[in-house]
C-alpha cells in the first residue's frame, strides 16, 4: 500500500510537495481505513484505502499521476549504460536546473513499511535509500551516495548478511551505472539476500498500477484468457448498463496482410510469438483490439475483440466493433480490469481523470464497489477527478479529498481537505464550487475580456 508520497523538482512540482494516505482526525467511515493486524498495536499504522485529488485544469493533478509512473518506471525498467536520465525538472525557477528531482515513497509491503526513495540529475542517481521504519524508530537497508566527485558509496547494516552475501552485495553495488538505481541492478541479478529489496522492487513492479485517460485495454486479454474473470467482467459491463451481453474474441474474416498494421509490425508479432502465449495490438486507426497466437502445432491465429448485444424481439445476437460502441463504454472497458484486480488481489491503483467519458453515477458506483468489496483488504484506489459530485461526507471522509493548485510562479501545491475546519453536514461540493478550498479555475471578469477581445 502507499502510506506517503513526495516529489520535487519534476514538471509542475518546485518545492517537495507531499501526497499522504496516513489517516487524519476523521472518525468516519471507518471501513475505508486499513488496519494493520499484523503489526503491534502501538507499532501499528494504518493507512486509507482511497483517496480523490481535485482541481483546476493544468493545476498539477496529472502532473502527480506522471511523477508516479516515472518514478515506477525508472525503477522496474532501468536505464542504458551511458545513457541520459530524461525527465522534465521545474521550468519557472532558474534554480531548479541545478537542483535534483527527487521522488520519495513509504509504502506497506507485508506487514512492514518502508521508505525508499532517490534523487536525480540528467547524468547520475546523486543519491538513494530504503529504510524499514516503524512509528517509533527506523533501521537502514542501504543508502547510496555519489559526491561531486563522482565517488559512490553505500552504508548497509552490520551483521546484516554471511560474509559470502556480503562480498555480491558489494559486487552488485559496483557494477551499478552511476545513472541506474542500486534497487533496479539488485533485482536483475535475480538475487534474495536481503528480502526488503525483492520486496520493494516487486511492489512497484506488480502491486503499483497507473492508469492514463488514454490507455486503452488494460489487462483485457489476461481477463479473456480466465473463464472466470471474463464471467465477472461481463457482470460488471452489464452492472453499469452499457447494453453489452458478452465481449467475445471472434476470428477476423480477413487474410492476415489486410490487417490494419504494417506488414513488418504483424511479421515481427508473430516471429516473437511461443506457443499456447497471446500477443495483444491495437489499431489507432481504427481503434480495433487483434490478438494473435500460437497452437501446439505453430499455427497462427488472429482474432478480433467484438461485444455482442441481443436483437430486440429475438434470441439473435449483434456483434459490434468496438469502435462502433460509446466512449463511456469504452471508458469501462478499460477501467473494469482494473477494478476486477483490486477485488480479487491486493493492488495500488492510480487512475487519472476517473470520470473521463463517465456519466456521474458511474464514477460513483465505481467507487463504491471498490469500498463495497475491499474492506479489510490492502487494496488502494487513487483517482484525479473534476466529478464535484463525489465530493459528498456521506460517502468519503475528509482526508480522502485532496486539492492541487497552482500559484502565480506556476509551481503545484497541493494539499486536503483536513486542514479546514468545517461541520459535518458542510456542502463539500457546493463550498468547492464557490472557491472556498481553491482548485478551481479562477473566473476573470468578463466584461475586461470583451475589452480585450474587441481592443
Amino acid at each position: 500500500m502507499l502510506i506517503r508520497f513526495t516529489v520535487e523538482n519534476f514538471l509542475s512540482f518546485n518545492g517537495p510537495i507531499e501526497f499522504s494516505m496516513y489517516p487524519g482526525r476523521a472518525t468516519s467511515h471507518k471501513n475505508h481505513k486499513y488496519i494493520d493486524i499484523k503489526q503491534k498495536k502501538y507499532n501499528r499504522i494504518n493507512v486509507l484505502k482511497h483517496s480523490l485529488i481535485y482541481g483546476a485544469n493544468a493545476s498539477g493533478k496529472s502532473n502527480l499521476v506522471k511523477a508516479l509512473d516515472y518514478a515506477k518506471k525508472f525503477i522496474v525498467k532501468g536505464i542504458g549504460k551511458d545513457k541520459p536520465i530524461n525527465f522534465s525538472e521545474f521550468k519557472l525557477d532558474i534554480k531548479a536546473k541545478e537542483k535534483p528531482a527527487m521522488f520519495q515513497f513509504e509504502i506497506k509491503v507485508k506487514g512492514k513499511n518502508y521508505s525508499y526513495g532517490f534523487k536525480i540529475n540528467k547524468e547520475i542517481v546523486i543519491e538513494e535509500w530504503l529504510y524499514e521504519f516503524t512509528k517509533t524508530s527506523e533501521k537502514l537497508i542501504f543508502k547510496r551516495i555519489t559526491n561531486e566527485d563522482g565517488e559512490k558509496s553505500i552504508q548497509k547494516p552490520s551483521k546484516i548478511m554471511k560474509n559470502e552475501d556480503d562480498m555480491f552485495f558489494e559486487f552488485i553495488f559496483r557494477g551499478t551505472n552511476p545513472n541506474k538505481l542500486f534497487l533496479t541492478e539488485y533485482n536483475e541479478k535475480t538475487i534474495d539476500i536481503i528480502k526488503p529489496l525483492n520486496d520493494v522492487y516487486d511492489w512497484f513492479s506488480s502491486k503499483l498500477n497507473v492508469i492514463f485517460p488514454e490507455d486503452r485495454f488494460l489487462g483485457l486479454l489476461f481477463f479473456l484468457q480466465d473463464i472466470e474473470f471474463e464471467k465477472d467482467f461481463e457482470v460488471l459491463l452489464n452492472y453499469f448498463d452499457t447494453g453489452i451481453d458478452e465481449i467475445k474474441l471472434e476470428d477476423i474474416g480477413q487474410p492476415i496482410e489486410d490487417l490494419p498494421f504494417p506488414k513488418e509490425l504483424i511479421e515481427k508479432i508473430i516471429a516473437d510469438l511461443k506457443p499456447n502465449v497471446s500477443a495483444m495490438l491495437e489499431s489507432k486507426r481504427t481503434n480495433e483490439l487483434y490478438t494473435f497466437s500460437m497452437d501446439k502445432d505453430k499455427n497462427i491465429e488472429v482474432r478480433k475483440l467484438r461485444t455482442r448485444h441481443t436483437i430486440k424481439d429475438s434470441d439473435e445476437i449483434c456483434s459490434f466493433e468496438i469502435n462502433e460502441e460509446s466512449d463511456g463504454t469504452k471508458r469501462m472497458m478499460d477501467l473494469i480490469p482494473a477494478l476486477l484486480m483490486l477485488l480479487n488481489e491486493d493492488a495500488v491503483f492510480v487512475i487519472d481523470e476517473l470520470d473521463r467519458s463517465l456519466h456521474p453515477s458511474i464514477s460513483s458506483q465505481f467507487i463504491k464497489i471498490f469500498s463495497e468489496f475491499t474492506k479489510g483488504r490492502p487494496s488502494q484506489l487513487i483517482c484525479t477527478t473534476h466529478d464535484s459530485n463525489l465530493l459528498n461526507l456521506n460517502n468519503l471522509r475528509r482526508d480522502e479529498i485532496w486539492f492541487m493548485e497552482k500559484n502565480k510562479y506556476g509551481e503545484s501545491n497541493l494539499y486536503s481537505l483536513e486542514e479546514f475546519k468545517i461541520r459535518r453536514d458542510f456542502d463539500i461540493r457546493n463550498g468547492y464550487l464557490l472557491g472556498r478550498f481553491g482548485g478551481i479555475p479562477y473566473e476573470q471578469n468578463i466584461d475586461n475580456l470583451k475589452e480585450l477581445i474587441n481592443g
